[in-house]
């Protein structure tokens, strides 16, 4: 695949190339808000001057513990733009969560909408409260107010300062701060933005532009400076902080902000602002596609459609094809540790993609699959993903024995099972502790999941290995039905529309009904909470 040159910038230059050319555009439709390019770059310049006089200097830790709003872009690019490091945190965190987060980072400034939240225990100067409640601490909009929106000289080395200290879901334990540099950053914002809808990144006065190449037009359906992102991805994750921020706004899009997902309203949304790109985590699409009536709606304004963040069933993919009809709709993958993007199918008009498949390297990236001796797996052959790439992370904070397991030789280990086929596309099986050990055989839960998609009556389903005395651990299957209507015949009939299909060792021992499966902000089912009540289940049913 063709190289790309990266500029040699730090983050915060995308805002400034893209104020400078999408200026009056807007970059935030927000409810009623709404903010110009423009505008949130000297908003940014202006939170940025109020760090300074706060005496925050480069290298500190500054987190952002907000939701998806207009103040949210004005707190991180302006963080960058003080040299500080920004550190996003999940509002729904619990207090010791976000405690050990902020002190293992050594965080000195938190921007909140949360007056509720104690910072006694951390090493925390400085609260800012983004809400107009009459709380002690900083406001927000006042310190906005005091300051001049003019450039702050500060010097950052972008191949070795902090951009991102972007911490884990914590969905395997405590969340591990993954450490990114500006080039980290900037580099995966330009592999994804380029390998989905082409152009190339370039320097023009110390801000980063993208600008078009010969027969972009032909292959690609949105040009620069035209798209509308429909979003609900938390920018407090990697896919949201790097592929629905950062991305977006090289592009010069609009992005129209949804606070909660209801499927019906965001199917709505989509045909009353025309929107041209959707994105997400599978939860979400497998939601959407069960609407009633989607069919008559009118999604013809799209022409992108994008899935990350988790595995999606190829039953959902191919529903969406056949909803949104004008559109490309492919599957990406990568992770926090990546920055965030290592592979995806293309996504220019008419490009190769695989169903079931998350595609192919990005720009500039490799993957191998490594078998359990170490060595590199056949093709086709179920093994370890590896990544290598500019924007692999530079390891974890504080935490130098979870990296050199992470890192070998110059690679990310994943912890994904996956193959690659003969043209190079790869295939996810399943998370490497989501395998399940039945009597000492391998059961991947992603096999089982697929299987009953493809039911009828299956909305969403997980399926997880619960440890069992006899047989090593079983699996079981968590279902949202469509009719939401759980009885002993449905049981039996899923575990029997499952178990025919699949060799005896693979059969679900166990189907509970759900009304919703647990999720993380970022979308993906966390899976760990759904075994903990697996196991409480059997013990008292046992």
């Amino acid at each position: 695949m063709t190289q790309l040159t990266y500029p040699q910038q730090p983050v915060h230059h995308i805002l400034k190339g893209s104020a400078r050319r999408y200026g009056e555009r807007l970059v935030l439709i927000d409810q009623e808000e709404h903010l110009t390019y423009e505008q949130l770059y000297k908003d940014s310049l202006k939170f940025a001057r109020a760090l300074v006089r706060l005496g925050i200097e480069k290298g500190d830790v500054v987190c952002v513990h907000l939701p998806n709003c207009s103040s949210f872009l004005v707190a991180y690019y302006g963080t960058l733009i003080s040299g500080a490091t920004f550190t996003p945190a999940n509002p729904l965190l619990s207090e010791d969560e976000l405690s050990h987060q902020l002190n293992d980072a050594r965080a000195r400034v938190i921007i909140t909408s949360n007056s509720a939240v104690s910072f006694k225990e951390t090493l925390i100067e400085h609260i800012i409260y983004v809400s107009d409640e009459g709380v002690e601490g900083l406001n927000f909009k006042q310190l906005l107010q005091q300051e001049e929106a003019t450039p702050v000289a500060i010097d950052i080395d972008v191949e070795s300062d902090l951009a991102h200290i972007a911490y884990t879901g914590g969905t395997t334990g405590r969340s591990k701060g993954v450490m990114l540099t500006h080039a980290n950053v900037v580099t995966n914002v330009v592999q994804s933005c380029c390998f989905t809808n082409g152009g190339v990144a370039e320097v023009e006065d110390e801000a980063i532009v993208l600008n078009e190449l010969p027969g972009d037009k032909e292959k690609y359906a949105i040009p620069f400076g035209t798209g509308r992102l429909l979003n609900v991805t938390p920018w407090y994750h990697a896919m949201g902080t790097v592929g629905y921020l950062n991305n977006v706004l090289l592009q010069g899009s609009t992005i129209i902000l949804i606070k909660r997902f209801e499927p019906k309203s965001f199917l709505e949304a989509i045909a009353y602002h025309q929107v041209t790109s959707v994105g997400g985590a599978a939860p979400m699409f497998h939601a959407l596609i069960n609407v009633p009536g989607i069919e008559k709606m009118d999604l013809s304004s799209v022409k992108q459609v994008r899935s990350g963040a988790s595995p999606i069933s190829k039953v959902a993919l191919e529903k969406l094809k056949g909803i949104f009809r004008n559109a490309t709709v492919t599957e990406a993958y990568g992770l926090s540790e990546a920055t965030m993007m290592l592979t995806s199918n293309p996504a220019e008009i008419g490009g190769k993609t695989k169903v079931g498949s998350v595609g192919i390297p990005t720009y500039d990236t490799k993957i191998r699959i490594v078998k359990e001796d170490g060595s590199e797996a056949a093709t086709g052959e179920v093994g370890e993903v590896a990544g290598k790439g500019p924007q692999i992370m530079q390891g974890y904070l504080n935490n130098r024995e979870e990296t050199a397991i992470a890192l070998r030789d110059g690679w990310l280990y994943t912890g994904d099972l996956g193959y690659v086929d003969d043209e190079g596309y790869v295939y996810i099986v399943d998370r490497k502790k989501d395998l399940i050990l039945y009597k000492g055989y391998n059961v991947y839960p992603k096999e089982l999941e697929e299987i009953l998609y493809r039911h009828p009556e299956v909305a969403t389903v997980a399926v997880v290995g619960v440890p069992h005395e006899i047989n090593g651990e079983i699996p079981v299957a968590f279902v949202v039905l469509k009719n939401d209507q759980p009885t002993e015949p449905m049981k039996q009939a899923l575990m029997g529309y499952v178990n025919d299909q699949v060799t005896p060792y693979k059969k679900i021992r166990e189907v509970a009904f759900v009304k919703e499966l647990p999720t993380s902000g970022a979308g993906k089912v966390l899976k760990r909470a759904l075994r903990d009540r697996a196991s409480e289940w059997l013990k008292l049913n046992q």
